[in-house]
């Protein structure tokens, strides 16, 4: 299957869509190695910039983020998140700029995935 074909799950309409590159359309099924894409609102996205020493390693790196989230922003040591980061290197500086964006859980998409699955995909 190419990349260019996605199965889309609209939280918003509780409808799954088919994607094929050009325009959408109600799926009549679709095979489990799918691609499956979502959104997310702008306003349950959390985002942090930060730098790293470019020595850290990816792992350092990765703990760095969710402490920096953490203690930087105050998140909620109660509430579960999803991290994800996207690195960009300084071109005039020995660091790294990381943006980092969390998701939290209860906020997250997958609450519309049960009335999604209704529609017999």
């Amino acid at each position: 299957m190419a990349f260019d074909t996605v199965v889309y799950l609209d939280p918003v309409i509780e409808q799954a869509l088919f994607f094929d590159a050009k325009e959408f359309s109600q799926p009549s099924s679709f095979s489990k190695k799918s691609f499956i894409g979502s959104r997310i609102f702008y306003d349950d996205l959390i985002s942090h910039s930060f730098k790293v020493p470019k020595n850290q390693s990816k792992e350092e790196i990765s703990a760095s983020i969710e402490i920096r989230m953490y203690e930087d922003l105050g998140l909620d040591l109660q509430k579960t998140y999803s991290f994800v980061h996207v690195v960009k290197d300084l071109e005039y500086e020995d660091m790294l700029l990381i943006e980092a964006f969390a998701l939290e859980h209860e906020n997250s998409p997958q609450d519309s995935i049960p009335r999604l699955k209704n529609q017999n995909i």
